[in-house]
Formats: C-alpha cells, structure tokens, sequence
C-alpha cells in the first residue's frame, strides 16, 4: 500500500477489511471462493455498498501482493470478486437559507469568524475539508485563487468567490 502511494486512511481501512476476513475463517495462501461469498454476504446485511467495495478493494490488493511474493497461485487471485459498482446517490445540498442559518450560527467571536471564514471558502469552492486544512496563506493568488494540494497528491488552481 505504502509503494502505490495509497493514503494513511486507506491503508487502515484495507488493514482492516483483510484482519476481519482472516478473523472470518480466511487463509493468506488460499482462496476459498465460498467462504468469500459468505463473508461478503454477511458484510452485506451490515454495511453500505461502498463499504462492501472497500472490502472487495482490500482483500484482491492483499491477495495480489501474495500473488507477487509466490504465496498464493493467480487461479485464485482470479476467484476473488471484482467490485460492485454502488447504487448512483446525489450528494445532499443545502439550500440558500440553509447555508444563511449555518453561517448566522456562527458566534460573534474568534473562533466563530474563522469557522465562518472557513464554511465560506468550503462553499465558495468546494474543495474537499481536508484540503482546506492543509492550506495555508501563501495558498492564496491574487485574493482570487487557491492554489489547492489535493487527494492523492494532486494539485490545482481553485477559483475563490
């Protein structure tokens, strides 16, 4: 995980998901086609979709690493499923009155004004909260441009409102 530059947050999450599976019954040099229908299955009943798509994620990563050191034969990296694509949602926006009673919520203090300056900028450019604490002022072009360093180590030019 650490050579395909995969975030710290995705390698617990992968961790994770390979500790339950191998508490379920699972073998690092085997793979049992049922036994992961029915882990999977029981993931199911609890889980959303995407959660069950990071476990899938995470135990074909593992398997194909096992693959690359000899431990496990590529017939049964071949058996693991391949991810589901999860049902189609739109993110919840708030509407214009909303963001004004979130904003209004804000007290008249310090604290209260950064957190407003911030929920501005989140608006305004919809950059992702992370990147927003990772920013810092020299991060502003101009009073108009964020220069923003993004998810997996992706940068770009935002335009601030």
């Amino acid at each position: 995980l650490l050579a395909c530059n995969r975030s710290p947050h995705t390698q617990r999450m992968y961790v994770r998901a390979v500790v339950r599976w191998l508490e379920f019954g699972g073998h690092p040099g085997h793979v049992d086609r049922e036994l992961v229908a029915r882990f999977l299955a029981t993931r199911r009943r609890s889980c959303a979709a995407a959660t069950v798509n990071v476990d899938i994620k995470a135990l074909r990563a593992f398997y194909v690493s096992q693959l690359s050191w000899g431990d496990v034969p590529a017939a049964h990296v071949q058996r693991m499923p391949r991810q589901r694509k999860p049902p189609a949602r739109l993110p919840r926006a708030l509407d214009d009155a909303q963001v004004g009673e979130v904003l209004a919520a804000c007290p008249d203090t310090f604290i209260g004004r950064r957190d407003r300056v911030m929920l501005m900028t989140l608006y305004a450019t919809g950059i992702r909260a992370g990147e927003l604490l990772r920013m810092h002022v020299s991060h502003v072009i101009d009073g108009d441009l964020l220069f923003i360093q993004g998810k997996g180590g992706h940068d770009r030019y935002v335009p601030m409102g």
